[in-house]
């Protein structure tokens, strides 16, 4: 949608709650209405201007004062821009249902807009699968980013916003936990394993020998190549990544619909795909290269390491679309 088309928009929702505060008769008192109307004008401003977390924030508060179709519509498009996709459908679906009032003409559009737009996002969002393998009994709690899953979910597709989001499973003293990172229209399942192998203390898991280095700092070592080959993982990951949100980016600067570093409202598909992208190419270099200098400083460390290991340079290469490790002693 155009800049200017925007600005018509705004100044229609002005005009729409002028005729709305004449003829509705269960509407808020006028201090109300007027400061829902400017609220629901710099929204659409900030919203035009880049600032999503701004919009949401402002149309959010002026849909709360004023249920009109035209805020709720905004209001969904502030959300989806910020990335609360499952929020922004939900609130287009509330935009369709709310009563007319007012101008009627700007409000009938507000809704037909709603449905179309909704349709359109629906095909982006996400859903996310939750199974727990090894539970039995009570107790069970799996959370989602920190808030609590119903149980009724599990097992079920969700509908779940795109990026990074870790699941936390326990039952008494078992845990299990996993993180994962959705891209937008992504179908995936996880699975949390609470068997008694997982358990902390459990007789089969031996943490006590474990847990504890022999002479010969064979544990340290394990831990150091497995954190390098996890954090190798992690880099080879976010090149990958890099790579698709580059050539993303190219294609967008090529569009026609994006002049001036803003596109419009049709590329937003595009435009949140390559978000997602660079996120998880950031996640993907930061954990990688965490994880690699633990690595090499618990192979270099480990009790039992020669004086030829502990005096060994070490050095990370990261490529475009490789990862390797160049050693010299």
């Amino acid at each position: 949608m155009s800049t200017g088309h925007h600005r018509v928009w705004a100044w229609a929702l002005s005009l729409s709650f002028m005729v709305c505060a004449a003829t509705a008769a269960a509407e808020p008192d006028a201090a109300t209405r007027a400061a829902a109307r400017q609220l629901a004008e710099d929204g659409v401003m900030a919203l035009q201007n880049g600032d999503a977390a701004t919009a949401a924030q402002k149309l959010g508060k002026a849909h709360r004062a004023l249920q009109v179709p035209s805020v709720a519509l905004w209001s969904a498009r502030a959300l989806a821009k910020l990335g609360s996709l499952v929020e922004a459908r939900e609130r287009y679906i509330e935009a369709t249902r709310l009563p007319v009032s007012g101008d009627k003409a700007v409000q009938e559009q507000a809704k037909l807009d709603a449905q179309a737009e909704s349709e359109q996002l629906t095909r982006r969002i996400p859903s996310l699968r939750v199974d727990v393998a090894g539970s039995s009994g009570p107790g069970l709690s799996v959370t989602l980013d920190g808030k609590e899953l119903p149980d009724l979910l599990l097992g079920e597709e969700r509908p779940t916003n795109p990026g990074l989001h870790r699941l936390i499973a326990t039952q008494g003293d078992h845990r299990a936990s996993a993180s994962v990172a959705l891209a937008e229209g992504e179908h995936r399942t996880v699975q949390l394993d609470l068997s008694a192998a997982n358990a902390p203390g459990a007789p089969t898991a031996a943490p006590a020998v474990a847990l504890a280095p022999d002479r010969s700092g064979n544990l340290a070592k394990t831990l150091g190549w497995v954190a390098l080959a996890v954090g190798g993982a992690g880099l080879a990951t976010g090149g990958v990544t890099g790579i698709v949100a580059l050539n993303k980016k190219s294609a967008l600067d090529d569009d026609q619909r994006c002049q001036g570093g803003k596109c419009l409202y049709s590329a937003e598909s595009d435009v949140s795909s390559l978000r997602a992208f660079r996120s998880i190419s950031t996640v993907g270099f930061v954990a990688g290269g965490v994880l690699c200098g633990a690595g090499i400083t618990l192979l270099l460390t480990a009790p039992g390491a020669s004086p030829a290991e502990q005096s060994a340079r070490w050095s990370l290469t990261v490529g475009p679309a490789a990862v390797g490790m160049r050693g010299s002693f």
